[in-house]
């Protein structure tokens, strides 16, 4: 069988990966358990102050004192007390005796609470037995957990300090719970079992690593495919005992008349985990060698099957297996039905994919000097695995740190200015050059967007001749100041891409700047590079100058015009909408429910946008693979990735990819069936049904309900044979 583009970058990054690790199993490095180790609560253990008497000198709204001990552990449901310093008390009514306190303040991954914990019989003789009166590190999902001598107390009174976020928000208590602990008591294990075993999972859900999931005992999985597309599946497997060198085998499959889809287009991966807002996250994709699984523990297994375009229409049966250094094993049985539909090669895919790369991340991540041989080497295992989904734009930074220092590595410039002393300019290219030939190389060669002509701060870089001194200035859009500085450049940037033949393919990107500042600067552009392209991304209504701007990206929050899209579409302009660190939902953040990955691409279906933007596919925090934090912004957890280091894909990007491959399943459907003329326009208004159903809707749901309908009808619809 031939094999396909998207197949030859997923298992050349599997085989990299696995070479880097050596073929010899070993635990994954992921982070503990929260709450494991020395400071765990017994399963089982009897939470004293569950639905006990409460007050509170401060009460804010519906946030009564009673929901610190309802045993609702939910961030949303919490006591409140504004402003600071606020308290919040437990009657016992009966004075217990307990030596652990596990105290779970609100929570969201930005903010820390100072307090102190006092305890008494009487209401009058106080004794403190938790101080936190210095605590610096952010609230989580698992609180934190103090133990202390036994005390017998019917009071347990909890002062607030300090508020990072700030003292008018309160203290906020989402759960405090009391315990008294054996201190021989070990955790009661939550998985039991044989020493493998495993059940058929789904791909829309996340299973906990330390939680027996609830799953119908069935180890048999079946899909539907078209040819040329990649399609998931998840499966779960448990363990009773420490097991070693585990290790997963795809076989062959085996389809009519002895057709096969070879084994190499059938890929399985371990799904790692990371941390993540106090919780920990299943969503890393590691490649499979073998590895060492602790006793009484779950681990996911994605399988991404990559169905080859000249695979013959049929069902293919083949087998995933499962198995230990012991000879321990789980087999599942894998159906996928082969449709006579035809999806191309993701480069020929009309979807507008722009997420967002920044090789300074990749760089600094990998250990790599920057422009290095081995830095290159890297970025393109990047880049491949961006153009295996699609991708269409490569991200270039024309200025330095265009938006400022909000990464964890800041964007730098890929063109050089330089002052000279007789007050002309010149300019170095080769980075930029090298950047996007490179970029060019790698598959993404549809569009190159230039960020950007109003920084953060309106800050502008160059080297001045004369003094030898790199300068910063400040300019803002329509200044003098502004033009002195963009006018050559601009002028020289557009001979210089025009000698490239690159003029055509470049955009000079916005990023959710204001409508004055892009007046001023597109006055600028029309006077001194007329024809140049521009790119913006708005968060706000811009839409008086959306005639000028070619690739317009509107905040997913906006209302849709579809018919303003296909008018758009139809003058060879993108419109395509935006997810970022809102909404909370939908959203690509690692503890999105998966479908909603897919989601966005049949929202860009329905409502007629061209394409989607991510802001960011690979600017890591200090290290993904240990937590998805970043401490420096109020981001969401994993807001500034799609894909980890390795690199690694995840389950949110191949879901993504996946509403990408639907959204071209829907386009060539459109086509086919308005080709048929009357004849197809029964199928044409089914299709048109089955998007209305996702718009505005719960997205798990509808997204596999659409799926089933969109299947059924591609059964029924001739389609080009690619």
């Amino acid at each position: 069988m031939t094999r396909s583009i998207q197949t030859v970058t997923l298992l050349s990054l599997a085989t990299v990966l696995i070479l880097a690790v050596g073929a010899m199993g070993a635990p994954l490095d992921e982070p503990a358990d929260p709450g494991s180790g020395a400071g765990a609560i017994p399963r089982g253990a009897k939470n004293l102050f569950l639905k006990a008497a409460c007050t509170a000198n401060k009460v804010w709204s519906n946030r009564t004192p009673d929901l610190a001990v309802n045993g609702n552990r939910k961030a949303g449901d919490h006591w409140a007390g504004p402003p600071i310093p606020s308290q919040h008390t437990v009657d016992l009514k009966t004075p217990a005796k307990f030596n652990t306190i596990r105290m779970i303040t609100y929570f969201n991954g930005r903010r820390s609470y100072q307090y102190c914990v006092e305890v008494s019989t009487d209401g009058k003789a106080w004794e403190q037995v938790v101080d936190q009166s210095k605590n610096k590190a952010k609230a989580t999902a698992a609180g934190q957990v103090f133990k202390f001598e036994p005390v017998t107390a019917r009071y347990i009174r909890t002062t607030f300090t300090k508020n990072s976020q700030n003292n008018e928000s309160g203290g906020h208590i989402v759960e405090i719970e009391g315990y008294m602990i054996d201190p021989a008591a070990k955790p009661k294990p939550t998985v039991k079992g044989p020493p493998l075993s495993g059940a058929t999972g789904s791909v829309n859900q996340r299973y906990q690593r330390n939680a027996k999931p609830q799953l119908p005992d069935s180890r048999e999985w079946s899909t539907v495919a078209w040819r040329g597309e990649r399609v998931h599946g998840q499966f779960v497997i448990w363990t009773g005992a420490d097991l070693k060198d585990v290790t997963l085998t795809a076989s062959t499959l085996k389809g009519p008349g002895g057709k096969t889809i070879s084994a190499e287009h059938v890929i399985p991966f371990f799904v790692r985990y990371t941390m993540g807002a106090g919780q920990l996250l299943g969503d890393i994709l590691e490649p499979n060698k073998p590895i060492d699984l602790p006793g009484r523990s779950t681990r996911p297994i994605w399988l991404s099957v990559n169905v080859p375009q000249d695979a013959a229409p049929g069902v293919y049966n083949g087998t995933l297996g499962v198995k230990d250094a012991k000879g321990n094993s789980v087999t599942f049985k894998l159906n996928v039905d082969v449709l006579d539909n035809v999806l191309p090669a993701p480069k020929n895919w009309s979807f507008h994919l722009d997420l967002w790369q920044n090789p300074w991340a990749i760089s600094r991540i990998h250990g790599h000097k920057q422009w290095s041989p081995q830095h290159w080497a890297k970025l393109k295992e990047v880049l491949t695995l961006a153009a295996g989904a699609g991708q269409k734009c490569l991200t270039a930074s024309i200025v330095n740190q265009p938006w400022g220092h909000q990464t964890q590595d800041a964007f730098g410039s890929m063109i050089a200015p330089t002052r000279n002393a007789d007050g002309t300019w010149t300019y170095d290219y080769t980075v930029f050059d090298n950047w996007v030939e490179f970029g060019f190389k790698c598959g993404i060669d549809r569009q190159i967007n230039c960020y950007s002509m109003v920084p953060w701060g309106n800050n502008l870089y160059y080297q001045d001749a004369a003094s030898g001194k790199y300068v910063k200035i400040t300019a803002k859009p329509g200044s003098k100041a502004y033009s002195d500085y963009w006018a050559p450049l601009l002028k020289d940037f557009a001979k210089h891409l025009k000698s490239k033949g690159w003029f055509e393919k470049t955009t000079i990107a916005m990023d959710e700047r204001h409508l004055e500042d892009m007046k001023n600067m597109i006055a600028l552009v029309d006077k001194v590079a007329p024809g140049m392209k521009i790119t913006l991304a708005a968060n706000k209504n811009l839409e008086s100058i959306i005639d000028r701007i070619h690739d317009y990206c509107f905040a997913i929050r906006f209302k849709a015009k579809p018919a303003l899209n296909l008018k758009r579409s139809a003058q060879g302009r993108q419109t395509t909408f935006y997810v970022c660190c809102a909404p909370r939902r939908p959203n690509t953040f690692p503890f999105s429910p998966p479908a909603e990955s897919t989601w966005l691409g049949w929202n860009a279906a329905a409502k007629r946008y061209t394409g989607f933007l991510r802001w960011a596919f690979c600017s890591y925090n200090i290290d993904p693979l240990k937590t998805t934090d970043y401490p420096r912004r109020s981001w969401p957890t994993g807001d500034c990735y799609l894909i980890y280091p390795g690199p690694r894909s995840s389950i949110r990007f191949e879901r993504l990819r996946e509403g990408i491959q639907d959204y071209e399943k829907i386009r060539i459907l459109r086509q086919a069936l308005t080709k048929q003329g009357k004849s197809g326009s029964a199928g044409l208004s089914k299709l048109e049904a089955i998007l209305q159903t996702v718009v505005n809707r719960d997205h798990t749901n509808v997204v596999v309900q659409a799926k089933k309908a969109l299947e059924a009808l591609s059964r029924k619809t001739k389609t080009p044979a690619g």
